[in-house]
C-alpha cells in the first residue's frame, strides 16, 4: 500500500473512498443510517459514498452499531448520515440532527482513527 504524506496526515493510495463492497456491507447492515446514499447530490453528500480509507471500516462499523443500537434501545429519533468522510486525518460524520450521545460516539471513533492510523 502506498502512503502519501501531507503535513503528517496520510492518504491511502491517494484514494479517499472506501471499497464499494465494504460500503455495501455498511449500507446493508445499517439501512436506516445510510438511507440518503441513493438521494440526489442536490439533497445530500451521502450520494458520494463513504470517503474514508478502507482501514477505517471496522471503526465505522462499530460506530454505526453503537449509534443504531442506542436509537433502537432507547426509542430515540432515527438519525440519517448526510456525509461520512476523512478530512485532514480525522473522521467526519455529519447527520441530520444534533444529539449528545451521537456526537460523543463520533468523537470517540475519531479519536481512535487519529491515534490508530497516523
Amino acid at each position: 500500500m502506498d502512503l502519501i504524506g501531507w503535513d503528517g496526515f496520510l492518504s491511502f493510495n491517494g484514494i479517499d473512498k472506501m471499497k464499494q463492497e465494504l460500503q455495501d456491507k455498511l449500507y446493508k447492515d445499517f439501512p436506516k443510517l445510510f438511507i440518503q446514499k441513493d438521494w440526489d447530490k442536490t439533497k445530500t453528500c451521502m450520494c458520494w459514498g463513504i470517503e474514508t480509507p478502507n482501514e477505517w471500516y471496522n471503526v465505522i462499523y462499530n460506530l454505526c452499531q453503537t449509534i443504531q443500537n442506542h436509537i433502537d434501545w432507547n426509542k430515540s429519533p432515527q438519525i440519517e448520515f448526510t456525509q461520512v468522510k476523512e478530512k485532514f486525518g480525522s473522521l467526519r460524520v455529519y447527520y441530520n440532527d444534533n444529539l449528545e450521545y451521537v456526537n460523543g460516539a463520533i468523537a470517540l471513533a475519531d479519536t481512535f482513527v487519529r491515534k490508530e492510523f497516523r
